[in-house]
């Protein structure tokens, strides 16, 4: 019987590491965009939640656009080839999060 709690104690402290937060899941899932273009289909670059865009100083263009509540995500495009180079986001951390 112990060893078998022991087991479980064990499993149970070793998983612990394995699940991430939402917050986290969110900017792991937006660090995955880096290098596609922004047209591709598997980033969120979408439409429907496109805000605004703006010229940067070096003439890469940063897409704004809105997750939920206080929460805003930002890529940026090479300007010549539309490749996402970058992606940062504002807003509080518990509205900028993807749920498992």
């Amino acid at each position: 019987m112990i060893k078998l709690l022991l087991v479980i104690a064990v499993l149970a402290n070793c998983s612990c590491g394995y699940f991430s937060s939402p917050h986290e899941i969110f900017k792991s899932h937006m660090s995955t965009t880096i290098g596609k273009h922004i047209s591709d289909p598997h980033t969120w670059a979408r439409p429907d939640r496109f805000i605004s865009a703006r010229v940067l100083k070096g003439g890469n263009i940063e897409n704004k656009y809105k997750l939920q509540k206080s929460c805003f995500y930002f890529f940026e495009e090479d300007k010549s080839t539309g490749i996402i180079v970058k992606w940062r986001f504002e807003g509080e951390v518990k509205d900028c999060v993807i749920s498992p």
